[in-house]
């Protein structure tokens, strides 16, 4: 094989493990902070409501434990990011209110998450 080649051949070996890896940090780094805001926030704004007590709408959201599961269940966090980026949830009538901070961290990392599917797939 020629050195060209050769080279070819390592150049394309780098770049594919380059990009496993990039993917693999960015999974780690939407479940880092999965745990540190979006769990949170579910429990604080969400579970009352959409939890293992009460599902209105028939949403449950307790399950959702992992950056994985929302994966699997694309098209409900799909309305929940429409949901909150309207401001339509929580209700406004509910005492617990996010702040403007929390609420475009989510839908931020719900976007993330979704460009994140799209680049793997």
């Amino acid at each position: 094989m020629s050195r060209q080649l050769c080279y070819l051949a390592a150049t394309l070996w780098l770049i594919s493990v380059a990009t496993v890896f990039g993917q693999d940090a960015a999974r780690a780094s939407l479940g880092q902070q999965f745990k540190t805001d979006v769990r949170p926030f579910l429990t604080k704004y969400c579970l009352d409501c959409h939890g293992p007590e009460k599902q209105e709408g028939k949403l449950d959201l307790n399950g959702q434990t992992s950056v994985d599961a929302v994966v699997r269940n694309h098209q409900t966090w799909e309305i929940v990011r429409e949901r909150l980026a309207a401001k339509e949830m929580p209700p406004a009538d509910t005492a617990k209110q996010p702040s403007v901070v929390e609420r475009e961290a989510v839908v931020s990392w719900i976007n993330r998450v979704r460009d994140d599917e799209a680049r793997r797939h």
